[in-house]
């Protein structure tokens, strides 16, 4: 269902981590911003407004240089703190206030990422595309093109800079004009909430989001009907809070706050933050496997166990981290988990407890190391001709076997393959699950056993919402399909039978790298035929007769010549030479088999079958 665009709409939502890695500053707390017209800053920016301390600070999330900011670099945080020429937001006093409360050696930090008249879905990473397609006000999407056309994109990179430098401690949500009474607006609020803790390795146990009313109704407000399915979002978030309202006057317009209610509104955020804050000792964990300056192989399996304990609580659960990126985690003792997939190199690994209270405790680092070697799925090569589906991709790990462009775990959350990949349950008519969530960039490679020489046909197997999506092929590094473009089949397991023909092929074994050059396509399998029974009439004087075969196989081929004949799973059967006429079926069993005959002029291939 389509609403109007001219609705403003804020997003201003709030995630709790107390966790830290290594290479994290747990006195530096980061908080992400993002939404609409309300995040972006409506408020008129005063005198009082610009005086900031300088522990309360702003990652610039595009350039300004009207404000002498650079993209992905902290800066005080003197408003406008969302883009070059927006307004006072509730983040400019949510900021101050809890550094107001807070010990003297805490930094606070937001990022800001609005995008004033668009709806909820402009954050949906798996449906934004086409709710921007949908947009026909050239002003909206100028807005959204300062984040290169992906809004959440664009916060997701942001955030992952500055996990490098603190603890994200959270999301303020402040949105719904532009959604007005739409019921399911807590269901989209909650996967967008969701992507967040996937995409930044976060733990949901520990992070609640606090969703802000609308302009009240006593205030005049245009869409206060919505604070009704505002104040539902607890039941679709366990740790979802709301903060009122009420008694914050609009600047008439019926949808945003005066500057005066933009600083309390942002008080009230952080009053509710405050009261969130875990209480209590925090657990004690130490991560006793892997052990330090260990080495390994990327084919492997590591194993990763902890021990945890708490003084004045209960463990919830221990999470494994390479790193900022989460491996996975466990709630029962003894706490450990298995993990297969990681890249190549030197990793530094960290166990991190929480406790029921919500503190968290970080292990000791270990490091360890993992050398690449890639092998297939399985213990043999997959055979074509044949059907290979997708998510049988090889073994060896990130950058080896794969390549993802990011390390928020497997978001088809199936328990196929325990790495990165994203492995989803498939309803096709065929197979149990497919590759889902693919971003442009990323691949898979396969070890691949061609029976023989010659041409073959190729079948991808894919489900499409939306257009201008397409992959390629490539064997040993050469692309053998061009680019394949996959239409649009209306659902992500709505499925088409794509075709690509005549592409040759070399016997032998190779590997194959299936590249996605989009955003989003899922593939179930790929499958390779040749093109029909064999028949090679169309070469003059060099053909295969009696096909298929009755009680024995001839060449007739003018001169000398030379063949091999397998199988269909590559298995050599017979193998010789022969002048002008050779019949070579003594011996052989009924079946299928691939034959491969050679002269001066080139090769031959073809399917034949013996009854």
């Amino acid at each position: 269902m389509k609403l109007g665009h001219g609705l403003e709409v804020c997003v201003f939502s709030l995630l709790l981590l107390t966790g830290k890695t290594f290479s994290q500053d747990p006195d530096f707390h980061i908080y992400l911003c993002f939404g609409q017209s309300n995040m972006e800053g409506n408020g008129t920016i005063e005198a009082q407004d610009k005086t900031v301390d300088s522990r309360f600070k702003v990652m610039a999330a595009v350039n300004c240089s009207n404000l002498g900011r650079t993209k992905g670099s902290w800066y005080t945080a003197t408003p406008p703190l969302c883009r070059c020429n927006t307004g006072l937001t509730p983040a400019d006093y949510f900021g101050r206030t809890l550094l107001d409360s807070l010990p003297s050696e805490i930094t606070v930090g937001v990022i800001n990422v609005a995008v004033g008249g668009c709806k909820i879905e402009l954050f949906d990473k798996d449906d934004y595309q086409a709710y921007v397609s949908s947009i026909t006000e050239s002003w909206l999407k100028n807005y959204i093109n300062e984040y290169n056309g992906n809004p959440y994109g664009r916060l997701i990179e942001m955030a992952k800079l500055a996990q490098k430098d603190g603890v994200i401690k959270g999301i303020l949500l402040h949105q719904g004009e532009s959604n007005t009474n739409d019921r399911q607006w807590p269901a989209k609020v909650k996967a967008i909430y969701d992507h967040i803790i996937q995409d930044l390795g976060l733990d949901p146990a520990s992070v609640p989001i606090l969703a802000g009313e609308l302009v009240s109704a006593a205030e005049g407000g245009s869409c206060a009907s919505h604070n009704a399915i505002i104040a539902e979002l607890p039941k679709s978030i366990p740790n979802a809070h709301i903060v009122s309202s009420s008694g914050l006057p609009d600047k008439g317009d019926g949808l945003h706050f005066t500057s005066a209610s933009y600083r309390e509104l942002g008080k009230r955020y952080a009053l509710k933050m405050l009261t969130l804050f875990p209480k209590g000792k925090a657990p004690e964990v130490k991560l006793t496997s892997p052990a330090n300056n260990g080495s390994f192989s990327t084919l492997e399996t590591i194993t990763f166990t902890a021990d945890a304990s708490d003084k004045d609580g209960t463990i919830a659960s221990v999470s494994f981290y390479s790193g900022t990126s989460l491996l996975g985690s466990d709630s029962t003792a003894p706490y450990g988990i298995e993990y297969s997939g990681m890249q190549a190199g030197t990793h530094t690994v960290t166990a991190r407890a929480t406790d029921n209270q919500g503190q968290v405790a970080v292990s000791a680092a270990v490091t360890i190391t993992l050398e690449a070697h890639q092998a297939p799925y399985g213990t043999s090569p997959h055979q074509i001709p044949g059907r290979i589906e997708a998510e049988e991709y090889d073994q060896g790990g990130e950058g080896t076997a794969y390549h993802e462009a990011d390390e928020n775990g497997n978001e088809g959350q199936t328990d196929f393959r325990n790495d990165q990949v994203d492995i989803e349950a498939t309803t096709d008519q065929s197979g149990s699950y497919n590759i889902g969530y693919a971003l442009e960039g990323e691949w898979l490679e396969y070890t691949v056993n061609v029976a023989a020489t010659g041409t073959y046909n190729i079948e991808l197997r894919a489900a499409v919402d939306g257009d201008g999506r397409n992959l390629k092929i490539e064997m040993d590094g050469v692309n053998i399909s061009g680019n394949v473009e996959l239409p649009n089949t209306g659902g992500w397991q709505t499925w088409t039978t794509v075709t690509v023909n005549d592409v040759e092929l070399t016997a032998g074994e190779h590997v194959m790298r299936i590249t996605f050059n989009a955003d989003y396509m899922n593939l179930n399998f790929i499958e390779f035929k040749m093109p029909a029974e064999a028949d090679n009439s169309r070469y003059i004087g060099r053909k295969l007769l009696r096909n298929p075969l009755q009680s024995g196989f001839q060449i007739k081929l003018s001169g000398q010549f030379s063949y091999r004949l397998t199988d269909i799973r590559g298995s050599v059967i017979k193998t010789g030479n022969g002048k002008d006429f050779l019949d070579i079926g003594d011996g052989i069993v009924p079946g299928v088999y691939l034959i491969s005959v050679r002269n001066d002029i080139g090769k031959f291939t073809g399917k034949v079958l013996k009854k």
